[in-house]
């Protein structure tokens, strides 16, 4: 749906970049230990000249890559400004179907309360006749005066008790099954939980796993800046860190991104 028009693009290092980076290497790799004052000049000497190159390459990074950028947001937006008017017209969509769906979930809840109170009723009313049967039997089974007599009421009350049997099955039939709302073809219904805090502090007491408790950084830091060396819940030590100032660094690096740019760091366009 989205049309395209660029070309394929390709990144290259220039030579002189590579050069510089190698001897870089090499500097450093001649430094197996820092021992004396010499030895740490040579050191941050060599960190120097790494930090240079970085600091360097990443500045012609951005540099060759903001075109490209400028083109993923050229897309990002055509795509926005094409499915905005969509998403807002889905939602208005989904929330009137929603509205409809929740009214006739309200109607078949109150359908099923009414059937399942219908069922309870016609289960009650079977309970009641068949202890009623029951009874009839024992007390016509008292005055029989032979055991023909028996079988023969045995044999109606038998009869009488799956008569009862089948119409209250009738009778659950008649009830019918549970109400389902109505679908469209295509839709999907669902009761989804939604939630509000209400209390935070209530609810991190009673269920902590809930609830998510993390350390505030850059204020720590902030706090430690200043001097403080004791906070309840902390362990706090001190390291010692070196870094190095990186002054101007050599113009020997170049990347070349075919379709967009192609620029020597250093150069006025490099250093915007």
């Amino acid at each position: 749906m989205i049309l395209r028009d660029y070309s394929r693009l390709t990144v290259s290092l220039a030579p002189t970049a590579l050069e510089a980076r190698d001897a870089a290497l090499v500097h450093s790799a001649l430094i197996g230990r820092v021992t004396d004052v010499r030895s740490q000049e040579t050191a941050v000497a060599a960190q120097r000249e790494i930090r240079g190159l970085i600091k360097e390459i990443e500045k012609t990074r951005k540099v060759v890559k903001a075109p490209v950028l400028d083109y993923a947001h050229q897309i990002d937006q055509t795509a926005r400004d094409f499915v905005t008017p969509l998403e807002e017209e889905d939602v208005r969509l989904g929330d009137l179907v929603s509205e409809f769906q929740e009214a006739q979930m309200a109607i078949a809840r109150e359908v099923e309360q009414r059937r399942q109170e219908e069922l309870t009723r016609l289960q009650a009313e079977q309970q009641a006749a068949l202890r009623a049967t029951q009874k009839a039997i024992m007390a016509e089974a008292a005055t029989a005066g032979s055991e023909a007599e028996r079988e023969v009421l045995v044999s109606r009350a038998t009869a009488k008790i799956q008569r009862q049997e089948d119409l209250h099955r009738q009778a659950l039939e008649a009830v019918g099954g549970p109400v389902v709302p109505v679908k469209a073809e295509g839709q999907m219904v669902r009761v989804v939980p939604k939630f509000e805090v209400t209390d935070l502090w209530q609810l991190a007491r009673c269920h902590p796993g809930l609830v998510r408790i993390e350390p505030n950084r850059a204020e720590i830091n902030e706090v430690l800046s200043r001097g403080v060396r004791s906070i309840a819940g902390l362990r706090i030590w001190e390291e010692t860190v070196s870094s190095v100032r990186v002054g101007r660094t050599p113009e020997v690096l170049e990347l070349s991104a075919q379709g967009t740019s192609s620029m020597t760091a250093g150069t006025p366009e490099a250093r915007r």
